[in-house]
């Protein structure tokens, strides 16, 4: 009776491993994603990935952005392919003065301090033609609350709510 537990046992282990091997190459992108210095409080990009195919969506200020993320990902190991998704804000002076109100009103008020002190701070900021997007994520409901606040009172219009609560 033992030695019919011990193969089982293996096969247990081995389905285990290989299923954590199938989840690497994703894994390793979110990593790397949350490392780059391309990606900024501008930006939000997110990975998923079945097995080595891993695709990309979101929003970038910039084409060089975009094609460097694609670069960066397909050189992780393990991804073999990159479906890259990723779509370049439109660049106009207006939309860059509303970016830069925003996120200072949001990292500038002391609810937020501790994240404008982090290297990528976790609330991003997008704006496409005027319109300003909250994504990212924050610690509680009520954080969530004061950046939207925040972020529409620097706007002086509504701000559509991306922004995901999750316990740090």
């Amino acid at each position: 009776m033992g030695s019919r537990l011990i193969p089982a046992a293996a096969l247990v282990f081995c389905v285990a491993g290989h299923a954590a091997a199938a989840q690497q190459p994703v894994d390793a992108v979110h990593s790397l994603l949350s490392a780059t210095q391309a990606v900024t409080v501008f930006d939000h990009v997110t990975a998923t990935g079945s097995g080595s195919v891993i695709t990309l969506t979101g929003k970038v200020t910039s084409k060089a952005k975009r094609d460097q993320l694609e670069t960066e990902v397909a050189t992780v190991p393990g991804v073999r392919q990159v479906v890259n998704r990723i779509s370049v804000l439109p660049g106009s002076a207006s939309d860059d003065a509303l970016r830069h109100r925003v996120a200072r009103a949001i990292y500038g008020h002391t609810s937020f301090r501790q994240y404008a002190a982090m290297t990528h701070p976790p609330i991003r900021v997008l704006v496409e033609r005027g319109r300003v997007t909250l994504a990212g994520g924050v610690r509680t409901a009520v954080e969530r609350l004061v950046a939207i606040s925040l972020a529409e009172d620097a706007a002086g219009s509504k701000v559509a709510d991306q922004l995901r609560v999750s316990a740090a």
